[in-house]
């Protein structure tokens, strides 16, 4: 796959595998007690950012096994609807991609080349059962995939309150959540049979108007015996939600369709 589509489809996914980094999260004091599975589950659901419109620039850095590269990363979105992105370096733009609840379209500039694919294009990509509105709550910082009650198991984790399985499946689902702030801070999924994993670490949460707290950094890294080990660092400005915003993508008529 081209170097700049596994880019944006990493940017979009937004998945890692790693352990916990330092970062910026929401402190508190005061003793942490601990939460049933049913409360923290609800808080999760009560706090989830739901906006009608986001709009947001990003600084990113990428590495794979092969690849080291730096860009500047413009977001829009608009709920239920579509996820527009367009990937720059030194002003110029390499790469932009449309996703709706159906289809992918991705653009690359460079190559003068552009991709139509449905949703299978991601899930087949990191084997994990992510929809347009998953994608759409991993750029929000919501949780995603996240079991019925009955099977998860609370403890608190130094400052955090930590959400597993009781009886996992061929995924394995741990998360993470701020103790003071009940603020998403990580999920984790484990694909043991496909040696594949993935985790989401958001970071630096500050008010936002409209949204509540919001992930400014996220640490993003996933690796599979298809893609190696992929890592991704995303710096979030001027963040701002409910704006309409165009989310214009045509096909320059001499570009060439890839498979």
């Amino acid at each position: 796959m081209n170097k700049y589509l596994l880019l944006v489809i990493a940017i979009t996914i937004g998945l890692s595998s790693s352990s916990c980094r330092s970062k910026k999260n929401t402190n508190g004091t005061g003793v942490v007690k601990d939460k049933s599975a049913k409360f923290l589950v609800k808080k999760i659901n009560q706090d989830k950012i739901d906006v009608e419109w986001l709009s947001a620039k990003s600084k990113i850095d990428f590495k794979t096994d092969d690849l080291s590269e730096s860009a500047t990363l413009y977001i829009r979105m608009r709920k239920d609807s579509a996820i527009w992105l367009v990937g720059k370096k030194f002003g110029f733009e390499g790469v932009r991609a449309l996703i709706t609840p159906d289809s992918v379209f991705m653009l690359d500039r460079l190559q003068n080349e552009y991709r139509v694919s449905d949703m299978s294009l991601i899930q087949n990509q990191f084997s994990l059962p992510i929809s347009f509105y998953d994608l759409q709550d991993i750029l929000l910082g919501n949780l995603i995939l996240v079991p019925d009650t009955k099977s998860l198991k609370t403890e608190v984790d130094k400052k955090q309150y930590h959400i597993s399985e009781k009886d996992p499946g061929e995924m394995t689902k741990n998360y993470w959540l701020n103790a003071y702030s009940y603020a998403p801070e990580r999920m984790a999924f484990n694909m043991a049979v496909q040696n594949r994993t993935a985790l989401i670490e958001n970071s630096d949460h500050r008010k936002v108007d409209g949204a509540g707290l919001f992930p400014h950094d996220r640490y993003l890294k996933f690796q599979s015996p298809q893609t190696g080990e992929v890592i991704l660092e995303m710096e979030f400005s001027k963040v701002e939600v409910n704006q309409p915003v165009s989310l214009k993508f045509e096909v320059p008529d001499h570009y060439k369709r890839v498979d």
